[in-house]
């Protein structure tokens, strides 16, 4: 099995993927993001936009997909910690900008129930955005690459800590990660959107 990682380094790539992308995304937590959203649709919808610009945690630009062939086969978002406030930020800012006025407020509940829903990331952390395998190319082992690659990126940018969230329900990520040697570092829930994540990190 032979899978070739390539990083995603300009507007036309990552324009070229997006909507696949944005798929995977979804996929990897789904019920955070429709709460998010509202719907599966508008969540996919607003996740290819984010993959598309380059300020978002979702940026396409911080994207290396895993290629079996020609065939996209997954990918992982991988961000510096010292780039996730900034990042986040810009995506709080277009989630507010692309809501209606009289929908604000709610967005505004749904925020304020998701604050304490995940662990920080410090400067000196790795955060993994989003790790996802295509359904077609699933239980051929290509999570542990991607993840071992992650984790390669990580130590040659010297961070201290590779850190991602996950749904306490997604049994298969989370064997994954454990297997990997990362551990739970924090327990939130937003039982008001029906989410329950842990926050988990592998340092070194």
């Amino acid at each position: 099995m032979v899978l070739e990682f390539i990083r995603l380094e300009d507007a036309g790539s990552v324009q070229q993927h997006a909507p696949r992308m944005a798929q995977w995304v979804f996929e990897s937590g789904p019920k955070f993001f429709a709460a998010l959203f509202g719907s599966s649709e508008r969540a996919i919808e607003n996740l290819s936009a984010w993959l598309q610009r380059d300020t978002s945690e979702f940026s396409g630009l911080q994207a290396t997909l895993a290629f079996d062939g020609s065939e996209p086969a997954g990918m992982f978002i991988g961000v510096p910690g010292q780039e996730i406030a900034r990042r986040r930020r810009a995506d709080l800012l277009g989630v507010i900008q692309q809501t209606p006025a009289d929908e604000r407020e709610l967005l505004k509940a749904k925020f304020q129930s998701m604050a304490e829903l995940t662990a920080p990331v410090t400067e000196n952390d790795y955060y993994i955005r989003t790790l996802a395998v295509d359904r077609a190319h699933r239980g051929r082992g290509f999570g542990r690459r991607l993840l071992e690659r992650a984790i390669a990126d990580a130590q040659a940018l010297g961070c201290r800590a590779v850190c991602l969230d996950v749904d306490a329900d997604n049994d298969v990520a989370r064997g994954l990660y454990g297997s990997a040697g990362f551990t739970s570092i924090y327990e939130g829930k937003a039982a008001s959107l029906g989410l329950h994540m842990h926050s988990l990190a592998l340092t070194f």
